[in-house]
């Protein structure tokens, strides 16, 4: 979110509603921060099927510990933070489950907080300690898949973020930035970003989006990639029919566009940039 005036702010729409905020970071124009280099988005953990971690939900009061450094195109040394689209599915009790830098003393922000049989994702940026990451499952039994997208180094070569916005890029409900129509099952909808919006034409590594999925008739997910690539296995957002969810997301930019793949039924996808990395 852009800081104006040392501030940011919090509308809501109607009703009344508790609003908690927790700091993973901050950007700013010093160039003392770590550069990041965008990649994936791959899968480094599912304890449905041992991927990266014991294959086995995580009980209560459960802490599994991801290695990342020099994991699967991540550096050995030098990493700072990685970015994960962590996901929570099979919650056996209303819980919550934190992200945190391995063996640090976890602190009372979450990450995700979901009911009993709800898939649920967000988007995570967590400092690396030892190599590590570890996550906390506050009660009950629940199943984590972690896919990353990038990480924070002292490199050269990664990028530098820049913030504005939020600006609506893609609204299929109304065509905005791409065609007119929900998206249906075993669908892409392509959406140019580069040159769009205030998004500079050139040099653009990934753009920063909040995608929303609205109006689904089924259970399903969607899938946010970089334009022109093989999609692998991750997945940015799960619902069920008539639910509408945010998520956050990093996703690299190839050929100045960026691909959205609903797997079942069909959604309207709504996406508002914020920032992006060149």
């Amino acid at each position: 979110m852009p800081v104006i005036n040392g501030s940011v702010s919090f509308y809501n729409n109607q009703g009344t509603v508790d609003l908690i905020a927790d700091i993973t970071g901050y950007f700013t124009a010093t160039g003392d921060g770590a550069t990041q280099t965008n990649f994936g988005p791959k899968r480094l953990m599912d304890t449905r099927s041992g991927t990266g971690v014991p294959a086995a939900p995580v009980g209560t009061g459960g802490v599994v510990t991801l290695p990342v450094a020099g994991v699967d195109g991540i550096p050995a040394t030098g990493v700072k933070a990685v970015v994960l689209n962590v996901t929570a599915t099979n919650p056996t009790q209303p819980s919550f489950v934190s992200v945190y830098p391995s063996g640090t003393t976890r602190s009372s922000a979450s990450n995700l907080n979901f009911t009993p049989g709800q898939t649920i994702p967000n988007l995570v940026v967590v400092p690396v300690v030892d190599g590590k990451v570890s996550f906390y499952n506050n009660q009950g039994t629940v199943d984590l898949i972690a896919d990353i997208t990038g990480y924070f180094s002292d490199s050269d070569a990664g990028a530098t973020h820049a913030n504005f916005g939020p600006k609506r890029l893609m609204d299929t409900r109304t065509g905005t930035g791409v065609r007119q129509g929900p998206v249906t099952g075993g669908s892409v909808v392509t959406l140019p970003v580069a040159g769009i919006g205030g998004v500079p034409a050139t040099g653009i590594k990934a753009v920063v989006l909040n995608v929303t999925a609205t109006n689904p008739t089924e259970a399903s997910f969607v899938s946010v990639f970089p334009s022109g690539t093989t999609r692998t296995s991750a997945s940015n957002l799960n619902f069920t029919p008539g639910l509408t969810i945010p998520n956050l997301m990093v996703v690299p930019v190839v050929d100045g566009k960026v691909s959205f793949y609903n797997n079942s039924g069909s959604v309207d996808l709504i996406a508002d940039i914020t920032g992006y990395f060149r």
